[in-house]
């Protein structure tokens, strides 16, 4: 069957002859939205109503599917402008060196990231050739639409990297009464998380006047506070003399929540300081130990007030203009601050460092940037100072960072939460403001039942539980016969081991990526297999065998330990249907991990001999137990050391099973 490609349709009557009062309504929608079109982006919005209106009757109009596109573009909506920039150049080629950037960059805040370079690489295709035809006066647009698309691809390749990985996290949209469908951002809370105060660009800000070349309103700070049922109250705006008809932002909050640095567009804009008297928030003063002839967009205070960490685009003490992060310290001694001070290279980049936070003890740097191995637009990095030194940012990874811009965030007193603003597709509006959990230190509470499988009656048993890859055992307590508790880390893989005389091995594996990890737990249940009496062991007139043992602390074989070996390995021969079980253990001395690795390497000495000597490696069953499992007493009864019994102690135990 052929495949039709969709054509351009204009808006002509006789394209629709039978819907004549249809046409006449989608004409009008659509010369009311290029009326608003054609006054500016402060009127996109109310020009899509009508566009939209006009698409949904004629939805293959090519101009009219690139300036829907265009407006979802410039209000931030990628994923929609995609579609229908998308619609534009199917239907009209012409449109595709306009909307190409665009399409890739959807296709990268989208997750679709081999798509999104594909994309990328077009734009640079297209950039090389007009570069070649170009006056000298444009050739440095193209040489910037080179530069911009080569670092979207690195940051698409960064992505396909971090996302193989997803950090133990909770996000919580904080919902309509915090959020609107206008851009909502910069949140900072006080210690014990009962005061939200963040910027809005909603309608109905001081002067109601939207910024040149802008589609939103100019910022106003609002705040809300939590009821007692644990909710948040409706946003309101906050009290006092800071709002004005210009730009203003939140960028610091006291612990007690009654001082605040708020960012003010002031000439090119500054950091300025309010305090709280109970009722109302005082005039903003400007900040001027962070306050240059330049731009400062934001700023934090350590814990004892005497560091403030803040970004600007100082021209003479940055690499190239671009947004850094600086610092000053207050003397008590001169009761004078210091001069700015670039933090250096190890955390600016050529790109804009933004939203810096220093954590309550001083040694945590948290921050945005458009440059170290950020997944697109800002994401969010953190550094540690060590020796007086800050470490090289790490990415804070996925899905705390997305490939949507990253931009502001503010963590809370205990390090447990911070609240961040993105504008990721499954928000309230442009962009909102998030809660989010960090799970690392959260452990799941594990329960293990080891039953019979016939009778499903508890039994006593040994069970060892080690994250995947991983040696070190998590700790077990046996409450009862067949019963144990231990705890688990969250959103990570397990090994379950469980063994017991006479019943055949169990060896599974469980996850610790719960639904709810702040209440949830698991139950284990395990059924071992009764052995057949016939399989449980040779007789011993058939074969007696001896342990060997091993000097303290090391896994070499002794001679006698040889000897002994070469008895099992000349029954195995003899008789194909057996195997041989090995079982590793150590004295009491050094630390658990010490041990399990030490009684492993006595057990695989054993079974590297076996092996280089005519035993298969599928004949050999392998057990470490470390110290946990002592044949006999380490100690004397009053408390020292018993060389003997530790010398019996550190052994492998060999069985010969059917």
């Amino acid at each position: 069957m052929p495949v039709f490609l969709a054509q351009h349709v204009e808006f002509k009557a006789e394209n629709f002859p039978n819907d004549k009062p249809g046409f006449k309504k989608a004409v009008a929608n659509l010369e009311r939205g290029d009326k608003y079109f054609e006054e500016g982006s402060a009127k996109y919005e109310k020009a899509l109503e009508y566009y939209l209106k006009a698409h949904e009757f004629n939805p293959n109009h090519a101009r009219l599917n690139y300036q829907i596109g265009i407006i979802y573009n410039t209000m931030n909506f990628k994923a929609q402008a995609a579609e229908f920039l998308e619609k534009a150049i199917t239907l009209e080629p012409s449109y595709k060196e306009s909307s190409l950037f665009v399409l890739a960059e959807a296709y990268h805040i989208s997750g679709k990231f081999d798509k999104a370079i594909q994309k990328y690489r077009e734009v640079i295709l297209m950039a090389q050739a007009a570069l070649e035809k170009a006056k000298k006066k444009d050739k440095q647009d193209y040489r910037d639409d080179i530069s911009l698309s080569e670092l979207r691809i690195r940051q698409c390749e960064n992505a396909i990297e971090l996302t193989k990985d997803t950090l133990p996290v909770i996000f919580e949209n904080l919902g309509k009464k915090i959020n609107s469908k206008y851009p909502d951002y910069s949140a900072v809370v006080n210690a014990d998380e009962t005061l939200l105060v963040f910027t809005s660009r909603r309608q109905g800000s001081t002067g109601g006047k939207t910024p040149p070349g802008d589609v939103y309103l100019y910022e106003d700070i609002y705040y809300s506070q939590k009821a007692k049922n644990g909710e948040w109250t409706a946003a309101k705006k906050i009290p006092g003399k800071v709002n004005t008809p210009d730009h203003e932002a939140p960028v610091w909050l006291s612990a007690d929540g009654k001082r605040m640095f708020i960012y003010r567009y002031k000439g090119k804009g500054d950091i300025f300081e309010t305090t709280f008297d109970g009722k109302a928030w005082s005039a903003p003063k400007k900040l001027s130990q962070v306050s240059t002839k330049y731009r400062e967009t934001h700023a934090s205070m350590t814990a004892d007030g005497k560091t403030i960490y803040f970004t600007s685009n100082h021209e003479k003490l940055t690499t190239n203009g671009s947004m850094d992060i600086f610092k000053v310290e207050y003397n008590p001694q001169t009761k004078k601050w210091s001069k700015q001070e670039n933090l250096g290279s190890v955390i600016n980049t050529p790109y804009d460092e933004d939203c810096v936070f220093i954590s309550i003890d001083g040694n945590t740097l948290y921050f945005s940037s458009q440059g170290h191995n950020s997944m697109g637009g800002f994401d969010f990095f953190k550094s540690q100072k060590v020796n007086g030194e800050w470490t090289k940012p790490i990415n804070l990874g996925y899905p705390i960072n997305t490939p949507a811009n990253d931009i502001f965030i503010f963590f809370t007193a205990d390090g447990k939460h911070a609240y961040f603003d993105s504008d990721r597709k499954d928000g309230v509006g442009e962009k909102d403001i998030y809660k989010l959990t960090l799970l690392d230190d959260v452990k799941i509470p594990l329960t293990v039942l080891v039953k019979d499988a016939k009778t499903k009656e508890f039994i006593s048993s040994t069970i060892e539980v080690r994250q995947s890859g991983k040696q070190e055992l998590i700790s077990m307590q046996e409450l009862s016969k067949g019963t144990f508790t231990g705890e688990l880390q969250y959103a990570k893989q397990f090994t379950v081991n469980a063994s017991s005389n006479q019943y055949k091995p169990y060896i599974g594996s469980i996850s610790s990526k719960v639904a709810d990890p702040l209440n949830d737990q698991i139950t284990l249940e395990v059924f071992l297999e009764p052995i057949p009496k016939e399989e449980i062991a040779v007789k011993e007139d058939e074969f007696t065998y001896t342990n060997i043992y091993f000097d303290y602390h090391v896994y070499d074989l002794r001679e006698e330990s040889i000897k002994e070996l070469q008895k099992v390995r000349d029954y195995l021969l003899k008789n194909p249907s057996y195997k041989v079980y090995l079982e590793g253990h150590t004295d009491y001395v050094s630390s658990d991990s010490f041990n399990i690795t030490l009684s492993r390497n006595r057990v695989n000495a054993a079974a590297n001999w076996l092996i280089k000597n005519g035993i298969s490696a599928g004949r050999i069953t392998k057990k470490w137990y470390g110290k946990s499992k002592p044949a006999v007493p380490n100690t004397n009864p009053d408390g020292t050391d018993n060389q003997d019994n530790r010398q019996k102690n550190r052994r492998v135990e060999i069985k010969i099973i059917r």
